[in-house]
């Protein structure tokens, strides 16, 4: 009887669309809304972040949940996208369980049986808010890549290519290190930025 309870809430979902398409950006509201961390440093679990607070920087985010099994592929490829960029402060590697507490497990029970232990967990809470934004096909296990305009850039429903991830972002990142400079914010630097400039100079 567990096994279908945990099985109904993700169903539903099959019901609604996602809140956000690829290309929207991510209104103030939702980038506020507060999340536990209930898996990270001992510093970090019990605490609240936001996606807003890395509103400058590439937010990877996975989506996942007891009720569709154990083990996630995407948090084998979470796992090394932030052993890449480990050293990389831009770029937020996190992931969202549902039904964290689901017949008596928890997120680091999950992190132990997928053996990761190079991001944090969250937890949105019942009501599934982030798989409710993002999950474009209504389906777990898949990682959304939030640019540094908060922008939802992209969107992969079975993650399990980490290179190619990886080379998504770095398009991200290259954009983001040339956007400085950028003050019309046209995604280049041009002739309208030196007059910009002058201006404000003037």
């Amino acid at each position: 009887m567990i096994q279908y309870l945990l099985l109904i809430t993700p169903m539903l979902s099959f019901l609604f669309s996602s809140f956000y398409e690829c290309g929207d950006i991510i209104n103030t509201e939702h980038q506020n809304i507060p999340i536990e961390i209930c898996y990270g440093t001992d510093e970090e679990i019990g605490t609240t972040m936001h996606l807003g607070e890395h509103n400058e920087g590439i937010i990877v985010l996975g989506l996942a949940s007891w009720g569709w099994g154990t083990m996630s592929s995407s948090s084998m490829v979470l796992e090394q996208i932030a052993e890449y960029f480990e050293l990389d402060e831009r770029i937020l590697v996190i992931q969202n369980l549902d039904e964290p507490d689901s017949i008596g497990l928890n997120c680091e029970i999950w992190a132990t049986m997928n053996q990761t232990d190079s991001f944090n967990i969250i937890d949105d809470g019942d009501l599934q808010l982030l798989f409710n934004l993002f999950a474009i096909d209504n389906y777990f296990n898949a990682i959304i890549i939030i640019d540094h305009n908060m922008i939802f850039r992209y969107y992969d429903c079975d993650a399990n290519d980490s290179e190619h991830l990886i080379d998504v972002i770095n398009n991200i990142l290259f954009e983001l290190e040339n956007a400085v400079g950028d003050l019309n914010n046209d995604g280049g630097l041009n002739i309208q930025d030196i007059i910009l400039l002058v201006n404000i100079i003037l």
